[in-house]
């Protein structure tokens, strides 16, 4: 039987091999959800079946004109309306501030909210970007108004107090030193400290590659001397001289006054004259009038050319004491005598 023969039967029937036909039929505006729909089951062999408009699954309605179809009290508008921001019905997107940026989520509800930098951002912000490039540091200052730190337009360390500061950056590179000591360059960038000082101790040089050394402290009335390579402290040789115009067997000469206490190292004797010969003590007392105490032996002197030297017999002198000759014995010719004495102060 031909097509043409069944379009006689059933004028009103749907083919599966003729165009236009479904677009033929009656149009209804607004679907209504107890329509019904002719499909094809496909879980049951293709067979005819009916199905409700009200059981189609949902999927909203697609977008019309220049706007979207809204919903009001959870039924679409018709689609004739389209939604606006001036909208009675419709609220107005949260459009954010401009110190927000809008945040996914997992609800798949995007909305507005600052950048959280402990957990919105990842990685390290480089030196040019205006970070650190390091995430192991920390920095703590200022607390009230900013303030500003200026640093060289160089590549720099920063000196902090983890190290010592070297001297090649302006430290000593020391961390500590000795309490009462001195510092000095032991190398050309290197310090280093002395041993501790007395009160009042000098110190000397102690060549390159060492610190200055404390010179040891002298005895008191001492004085400080150059020696062959290195100072030191040395009794101050002190001297009286008196010379005796044609002395005689009987003299009793003041020699000096000392106001402070001596010890008399050396007394020598010597003569201008023929053949002379005279026989001499030293004394000492702080009372010129008293007996005296024996500075020297009593012994005779004859030289005339480098002179003789006195026994000392009671050297300590002192403080507030007289000094003064006694001669005993003379013969020859004496035109006069020199006497010369040699003492430190106590």
């Amino acid at each position: 039987m031909s097509i043409s023969s069944l379009r006689a039967i059933d004028p009103r029937a749907i083919h599966d091999n003729e165009s236009s036909e479904i677009s033929a039929i009656a149009n209804k505006a607004t679907p209504a959800a107890g329509d019904f729909l002719i499909i094809e089951d496909s879980a049951a062999g293709n067979i005819k079946k009916h199905i409700l408009v009200s059981s189609l699954p949902t999927g909203g309605s697609p977008p019309t004109g220049t706007g979207f179809r809204h919903v009001t009290a959870g039924v679409e508008d018709a689609a004739s309306e389209k939604v606006t921001f001036s909208d009675a019905d419709q609220v107005t997107p949260n459009q954010g501030t401009t110190t927000t940026v809008l945040h996914g989520n997992a609800a798949g509800q995007p909305a507005f909210s600052a950048v959280v930098l402990t957990a919105d951002v990842s990685g390290i912000l480089p030196g040019a970007n205006g970070g650190t490039n390091n995430q192991f540091m920390d920095f703590t200052g200022p607390t009230t108004a900013l303030k500003t730190f200026t640093l060289p337009d160089a590549t720099a360390t920063i000196l902090t107090d983890n190290a010592d500061v070297t001297v090649a950056q302006g430290g000593t590179g020391l961390s500590s030193g000795t309490s009462g000591g001195i510092l000095g360059f032991t190398a050309a960038t290197t310090l280093a400290s002395s041993v501790a000082l007395t009160a009042s101790q000098l110190v000397i040089g102690g060549g390159a590659g060492a610190t200055p050394t404390p010179l040891a402290a002298g005895t008191n009335n001492f004085v400080l001397r150059m020696g062959a390579s290195n100072p030191g402290y040395e009794a101050e040789l002190l001297s009286k001289d008196i010379t005796i115009e044609s002395p005689t067997a009987t003299e009793d000469i003041t020699f000096f006054y000392t106001p402070i206490a001596i010890t008399a190292t050396e007394v020598r004797v010597v003569h201008v004259g023929t053949t002379p010969s005279l026989t001499l003590q030293l004394k000492h007392s702080t009372d010129r009038s008293a007996a005296g105490n024996n500075l020297t032996t009593s012994a005779a002197h004859t030289s005339t050319t480098t002179g003789s030297t006195a026994t000392m017999s009671d050297d300590t002198i002192p403080a507030a004491s007289y000094v003064w000759i006694e001669t005993t014995a003379q013969s020859g010719t004496i035109t006069n005598t020199a006497i010369h004495m040699r003492y430190t102060i106590d």
